[in-house]
């Protein structure tokens, strides 16, 4: 190929991308955090050996795009050897590096070298010819066989049209024109059956099937690729076998459906996994930018899920800005990868598109397993449905994997949604409403109680632990939240955290960690003393930024927490209206026991 082609399915690439002025991780794939030792707050050379860091700030000024051999240290000793490029796609923020490590990757080419060495013979086999256009250099290189009127090598695309029409009538013209629009615009899939044989003498071959796909690395159409079959006399009709979706090229909604639906009534096809994968806020995609580049969020979004998906699978659209992912795993590690991996490639890919312009397009899954989670397929679309719900409203921006001992039985949630009158989980609930209300009996009507503020806060924003602290010696003045804290150590274990030096971790004002296994090795006692009481996630505002004295601190305990991006302009907003309040009017928070 001309291009370099990868999948998230392999394990030796991994996609990384980091701030441009700090260096500082922004996202990896599933796999490339452990190869980064899971440190998201160090700059990215100091995952690097002393020796080669030079290299790579050298690399990363120049905008160089070669592959440079560095060494990485692993936390058990290991020197990793690991090349690195800085990928052509780049932002005013931010910088995308593949990282691919060398030993796997050897391993992987023998292996690959095999398995096309066999998909040649089958070519071979069935004297089909294949294509692959580069619209880098906008050119048609064809792989065939011996035997054809299309010789091999590279040609120009009106060189490939004028080679395959040569034997063609005036519609079978038409239709080898229609091709090469397809490979030209990046047709997602295409193809054309034209009643003659375009490619050889054998009058047994009464037609010439010409299909076509575009092959995607990390959300963005790389390359196209496409196979010539001959159909010989006694063989059908060709037809597709399955009905694709015009604009993303993925399956339909019957056909995707169907076969989940096939997979499940099957009883040897155990060890199924559904997922709806749904953009979140898409109408202000169109609202913002218009319907054109709408459609291409979700074109790219479905090559992001294909890409993902590989052959653990198959993937369909459902709806306008739905998605169905098939699996043909139960297993929970395999599961969970991809589903976080299309998550934070969907996140990657739309860097400013998102609400307000400054935030990620971003997408919520919801998925459940066959037969371990339910016997029928309705009843898993239930499940994955609600486990959707459940992401939207826990901040979307995720992916929720069904649990029962956390998320309930089947009978439960099917008793809940009857109750809510399935309500439409693709909604926002108004968290502006909230901060607007509260902005208004602050300043015109009746100041608002702070602890009731607090509460009603966490319980419309699903935080389960709201910690004020509050003037220059930052003292807790109150716990509110459905899981506040309810232990004195728990307290101190958050307040050792919240007095120590901050700094390092503070990005405009705030911290945040998803998981606090996270922070760097300087706060090694911290970690410790948190994760002995179960903390697990912790976001801190300074109240500095907002012209007032303390901290406002969310806490989640038993699990990590995923802060909702979308909503920290509402956290933000919150805590300008706590600096009206007057800290030393405030009693000391007095923990309660008993």
């Amino acid at each position: 190929m001309s291009g370099e082609i990868y999948t998230m399915q392999d394990n030796a690439f991994h996609l990384i991308i980091i701030n441009r002025s700090d260096h500082r991780l922004i996202m990896a794939d599933y796999d490339g955090y452990p190869l980064l030792q899971n440190d998201i707050f160090s700059p990215f050379e100091e995952y690097l050996d002393q020796e080669d860091r030079p290299e790579f700030l050298q690399a990363l000024e120049q905008e160089d795009h070669a592959w440079h051999l560095v060494h990485m240290p692993g936390e058990d000793g290991i020197i990793h050897h690991v090349a690195f490029r800085i990928l052509g796609r780049q932002d005013a923020d931010r910088v995308h590096m593949l990282l691919v490590r060398v030993r796997e990757l050897l391993e992987r080419h023998e292996k690959l070298s095999l398995r096309m060495a066999a998909f040649d013979a089958i070519r071979v086999l069935n004297e089909d010819i294949y294509f692959i256009f580069s619209p880098a250099n906008q050119t048609v290189t064809v792989y065939g066989s011996r035997e054809n009127f299309l010789d091999k090598g590279p040609y120009t695309p009106e060189a490939f049209e004028e080679a395959l029409g040569i034997c063609a009538g005036e519609s079978a013209k038409l239709q080898i024109h229609n091709i090469l629009q397809h490979l030209k615009e990046g047709t997602r899939r295409f193809s054309e059956d034209i009643p003659q044989n375009l490619v050889s003498g054998d009058l047994n071959a009464a037609h010439t099937l010409i299909r076509g796909t575009v092959v995607y690395h990390h959300g963005e159409a790389q390359e196209s690729v496409g196979i010539i079959h001959l159909c010989r006399q006694e063989e059908l009709n060709p037809v597709e076998l399955y009905t694709r979706d015009q604009l993303t090229g993925l399956l339909g909604k019957n056909d995707i459906t169907g076969l989940a639906k096939e997979r499940i009534s099957r009883g040897n096809l155990e060890n199924t996994t559904i997922g709806i994968v749904d953009i979140d806020f898409f109408k202000n995609v169109n609202d913002t930018y218009g319907h054109r580049r709408g459609d291409d969020v979700i074109r790219e979004t479905a090559g992001i899920i294909e890409e993902e998906v590989g052959d653990t699978g198959a993937a369909g659209r459902i709806g306008g800005d739905e998605f169905l992912v098939v699996l043909n795993t139960s297993e929970e590690a395999i599961v969970r990868k991809v589903f976080g991996n299309i998550k934070n490639m969907v996140r990657a890919a739309f860097p400013g598109m998102g609400p307000g312009g400054n935030t990620p397009v971003t997408v919520t899954i919801g998925g459940a397993s066959y037969p371990v989670h339910a016997e029928n397929y309705d009843d898993l679309f239930t499940l994955a449905d609600f486990c959707l719900y459940r992401g939207k409203e826990k901040g979307r921006n995720r992916y929720i994997y069904y649990t029962p001992a956390k998320h309930g039985s089947l009978e439960e949630i099917k008793a809940r949604k009857a109750l809510a009158g399935e309500t439409d989980s693709r909604e926002e609930n108004g968290p502006a409403d909230f901060i607007v209300n509260a902005a208004y009996r602050l300043h015109y009507g009746e100041k608002p109680e702070l602890h009731a503020l607090l509460d009603e806060f966490s319980r419309r924003f699903q935080i389960p632990c709201v910690m004020l602290y509050s003037g220059e010696e930052g003292t807790l003045k109150c716990i509110q939240g459905t899981h506040s804290i309810e232990k004195p150590e728990q307290v101190d274990a958050v307040n050792a955290f919240v007095h120590a030096d901050l700094s390092p971790l503070l990005h405009s004002g705030m911290v945040v960690l998803n998981n606090i296994e996270s922070l760097p090795g300087t706060y090694a006692a911290q970690e410790q003393d948190l994760l002995q009481q179960d903390i697990h996630s912790v976001l801190i505002l300074d109240l500095a930024r907002h012209g007032g004295k303390g901290m406002l601190v969310f806490v989640c305990r038993g699990h990590n927490q995923t802060w909702n991006q979308l909503h920290f302009k509402y956290y933000r907003l919150l805590a300008e209206l706590l600096c009206e309040y007057d800290p030393e009017s405030l009693p000391l928070f007095v923990l309660r026991t008993g």
